[in-house]
């Protein structure tokens, strides 16, 4: 509710709005992409994904992407899926888990490569650093993280990476 009078701003100077929803903020959120089909939203973020079966289950993101032209999802769920740029964990152990990532890549991939390949348009890719884990910002841990997504954008078909490592941010902000 507090967020409607934003959107005749947003809309008169052309911005983009950013969310990272959380349990429970589907129907709202879906709500407010419907009423203003001109404004485009992204969001990120994996409380809506359900993983009581052991993995993670995608539906819900797909039926908003599939709703909802003017909506994008930025993954930043990557790296075997283990929440890793937290407190509590160290630049060291985030390079150590980075270290031999092929086995993350391979579970990636079968996470995220048909999401990403269903919804090529609408999808980007991201980072989640923190201003809690200051270590995120460190150069050396910039450059894993860069080589883990070029690793995993290599394994997309070819007629997606480029939409998804930049061409749709890029899209969206011209």
């Amino acid at each position: 509710e507090s967020l409607l009078e934003i959107y005749p701003v947003i809309r008169e100077n052309n911005l983009v709005v950013y969310f990272h929803l959380g349990e429970g903020q589907q129907e709202e959120f879906e709500k407010i992409a419907r009423d203003n089909p001109d404004i485009h939203f992204i969001w990120h973020g994996d409380q809506l994904v359900d993983t009581s079966g052991g993995t993670q289950n995608l539906e819900v993101l797909e039926e908003i992407l599939y709703n909802h032209p003017n909506v994008y999802y930025g993954i930043d769920e990557l790296y075997g899926d283990e929440w890793m740029i937290r407190p509590g964990k160290t630049k060291e152990e985030f390079l150590f888990y980075l270290e031999d990532y092929e086995d993350l890549l391979r579970e990636d991939w079968r996470t995220w490569k048909g999401f990403i390949q269903r919804h090529p348009d609408q999808v980007l890719w991201g980072t989640d650093r923190s201003d809690q884990v200051l270590w995120s910002h460190d150069p050396e841990v910039g450059q894993a993280l860069t080589n883990y997504a070029r690793a995993f954008i290599a394994g997309l078909d070819e007629d997606v990476q480029e939409k998804f490592a930049y061409k749709n941010a890029e899209a969206l902000l011209s």
